[in-house]
């Protein structure tokens, strides 16, 4: 009997921890503290994930891209056959065209850092933007006009500029890098209000370094890829 019971005992515990770990698995999957939506967001935009990239935004970054695309298009039709010649598939839909984006820059990375290729990023600083700089984030997102809801961008009240630590290595090769993001709390989330690269740091103190990232200077950075 006290076999029996220590069995089953046994079994209780293994049950309860194995729930523990699948409800911290699950919690760790959909994440949404500052951190985290950096990390995703950084990742993103290494492996030219754009389907990830454009849950992360603030702003509505994927009728921004399509729209200003066709600018150049007298139809969605047209650019879907000038995309299909330049990766030379058939591409007849917007996430055909952000899977090919993906596909490509996979070989790519590939060939430059060897099949076994990770993508790493780390936040390694996290800090709160006073009201002035808050202020001017809001600004900022405002300049999105039609793509983002200008009642909740003037409910944001908590921001953060989030320091990444990046980095792609593989049997090939290595490169590291520093991303800078500006997250805010918009309708409820955290959500990229803003990034730049940090090339700063990729220069000794005795070289010449006079670049000044932001994002908004040039939005056309993503469907540019294409």
């Amino acid at each position: 009997m006290k076999k029996l019971l220590a069995l089953l005992l046994a079994v209780a515990m293994l049950v309860t921890l194995c729930a523990a770990c699948d409800k911290k698995s699950k919690n760790e999957g959909s994440a949404n503290d500052p951190e985290s939506v950096a990390e995703k967001f950084v990742k993103a935009i290494e492996a030219r994930d754009h389907a990830s990239l454009f849950d992360l935004y603030a702003c509505d970054y994927e009728a921004y891209m399509q729209d200003n695309t066709l600018e150049d298009y007298d139809s969605e039709e047209d650019f879907f056959e000038d995309i299909s010649e330049m990766y030379d598939e058939e591409i007849d839909s917007w996430k055909d065209a952000y899977k090919a984006v993906l596909n490509r820059n996979k070989d790519q990375l590939e060939d430059k850092y060897g099949s076994d290729y990770k993508i790493k990023a780390k936040a390694s600083d996290a800090v709160d933007l006073d009201e002035e700089e808050l202020e001017e984030v809001k600004e900022d997102l405002l300049d999105w006009d039609d793509y983002i809801d200008e009642d909740e961008v003037e409910k944001i009240k908590d921001a953060k500029k989030i320091t990444v630590d990046a980095s792609i290595s593989g049997e090939d090769g290595e490169d590291e890098g520093t991303v800078v993001v500006i997250v805010v709390k918009y309708d409820g989330k955290w959500k990229v209000a803003d990034y730049w690269f940090d090339y700063e740091d990729d220069y000794d103190d005795d070289e010449d370094y006079d670049y000044e990232g932001d994002y908004y200077d040039d939005k056309e950075y993503y469907y540019d890829e294409y």
